[in-house]
């Protein structure tokens, strides 16, 4: 749901007393001398999520007093010097924010938003790992160590050790705990076809459904009803989960796995609207989005709340209020006039209600500040733009300019390529 950081990333971005260093090989080489575990977050700067977590985790005080005991290394996920350490610990979502030994190896990870005391906690689940690798962790009878194990291997998509890991975890694991829910979520995926997936999902949802994590296994069950097929959900499925909202927002568990209110709100929406509930729809995309409002609100004096502004734009456009939202994506443009996000937002607002000649102007704003990743999904949207004059000089002119510039080793398993594809598509359709 997180569709961002507040500042740009130099040597380092200092918090308090402690400081985030953005030099990768000199803080890995600062971990060996001081012994001390890095904390190594991987970020996108047009990300909510990691907006949020850097707003209200990061800067907070039980955070920077824990932090002392670690090396704080942040990784642009958009910049071209973040593509071999991306592929060295598998990351394919931001925010990530890997754990690991003063000699590299990874203790542990999280993925996705924490609130400060669910991140404090990891961090002395951390420190009590009292720098155990993976391998470590895996051969451990330690159930914490086992845990590490399956999340690590699951992520890293190694099957065979989260297979392992799971299968030693089995006499640990009590029922209705995150951890045996996200256990059954792993068997579900691990099912070899789309048909045997999809009917695991529709189980686990109905035996699940006092989960809030339900919330979240649901967005993947309805992946396997796109393109077309004529089988629709389960309406009784997203029924009951729509009737248990007021439960999940109560419930102790959200925290751990990870589920946040403004999250439950947004999935709410959306499953109202698959419901055929439009106006129910509607109001919900209005209620999350004067949630995030309020959140904002509440931030310390100074913040800017980049990531609810983020969310807030998003739902706002959800919810049919085009103009609200692209008001607030300007006055953030207004705000970070030489970064491309809200640029690109304000864009990509326009070229969805087809205003494509107020978008085109404020696209290639946002070209001229992009950079990596971020880069090639703003050439995509100006090539897209380029294809409704048509002007296909320009859009070759982009195509060639990027293609050329961004090239990441086909070895290296990084969202770059997948950003590239989608690229080379709109260039197609407008080349001819």
């Amino acid at each position: 749901m997180k569709l961002a950081l507040a500042f740009f990333l130099t040597t380092a971005v200092v918090l308090g007393a402690d400081s985030f260093s953005s030099n990768i090989p000199l803080s890995f080489s600062q971990a060996k001398r001081s012994k001390k575990p890095l904390i190594v977050s991987f970020y996108g700067i047009w990300c909510p999520a990691c907006n949020e977590l850097e707003e209200t985790v990061f800067e907070s005080t039980d955070f920077l007093q824990k932090a002392k005991g670690f090396q704080l290394l942040k990784v642009d996920a958009d910049a071209r010097n973040a593509w071999s350490i991306k592929d060295k610990y598998k990351v394919g979502g931001y925010p990530t924010v890997v754990f690991t030994n003063p000699s590299g190896d990874e203790i542990y990870r999280v993925v996705g938003y924490r609130s400060s005391q669910e991140f404090s906690r990891v961090m002395d689940l951390v420190m009590a790992a009292n720098g155990k690798n993976l391998e470590n962790s895996c051969s451990s009878p330690d159930k914490d160590d086992l845990w590490r194990c399956a999340f690590v291997c699951t992520e890293k998509k190694d099957w065979k050790c989260a297979d392992q890991a799971y299968k030693k975890l089995e006499t640990f694991l009590k029922p209705g705990t995150v951890r045996y829910e996200q256990a059954r979520l792993y068997s579900v995926t691990r099912l070899e076809t789309d048909e045997s997936k999809r009917d695991g999902y529709e189980r686990l949802l109905v035996e699940c459904a006092d989960s809030p994590q339900a919330l979240y296994w649901v967005l993947d069950y309805l992946k396997f009803f796109e393109g077309g097929e004529k089988k629709p959900p389960k309406k009784e499925i997203l029924e009951k989960l729509v009737a248990n909202y007021p439960k999940y927002k109560e419930d102790s568990r959200a925290a751990e796995a990870g589920v946040t209110l403004t999250d439950m709100s947004q999935i709410r929406a959306i499953l109202l609207d698959k419901l055929g509930r439009h106006e129910e729809a509607v109001a919900a995309w209005k209620e999350a989005a004067a949630l995030l409002e309020k959140l904002a609100q509440e931030m310390p004096k100074g913040t800017v709340a980049r990531g609810f502004a983020l969310e807030r734009i998003s739902c706002l456009e959800e919810a049919g209020d085009i103009d609200t939202a692209l008001k607030l994506s300007n006055e953030y443009r207004q705000k970070f006039p030489k970064e491309f996000t809200f640029h690109y937002w304000s864009a990509s607002l326009l070229e969805r209600a087809k205003r494509f000649n107020e978008a085109l102007p404020i696209a290639k704003e946002a070209y001229k500040f992009s950079y990596g990743d971020n880069k090639v999904r703003v050439a995509t949207l100006l090539v897209n733009l380029y294809a409704t004059t048509p002007d296909r000089s320009s859009a070759k002119e982009i195509y060639d300019q990027v293609t050329k510039e961004i090239a990441p080793s086909g070895k290296l398993e990084v969202r770059t390529h997948r950003y590239l594809k989608k690229l080379e598509e709109a260039y197609k359709k407008v080349s001819g």
